[in-house]
């Protein structure tokens, strides 16, 4: 658990010396991934057969495109 603390991403945006064009980079690679992620999601919602995960895909296809991606 402690070997993430010891990420040098992580210590550099703990103690602020994270140079800001890494976050910048990062955060441009989770906007593709989470994007990518939902086109990945609304596929297995087309497939699945349970409504229960049907409707849990759908919850968090929203949380992701209305909460993360906008943060």
């Amino acid at each position: 658990m402690n070997e993430i603390l010891e990420n040098k991403f992580i210590e550099g945006l703990s103690n602020d010396t994270l140079p800001s064009q890494k976050l910048i980079v990062y955060l441009l690679q989770k906007r593709i991934f989470l994007k990518e992620f939902c086109i990945l999601l609304e596929k297995g919602m087309k497939l699945a057969q349970d409504d229960n995960i049907t409707k849990w895909i759908d919850e968090l296809i929203h949380n992701i495109t209305e909460v993360e991606l906008k943060m």
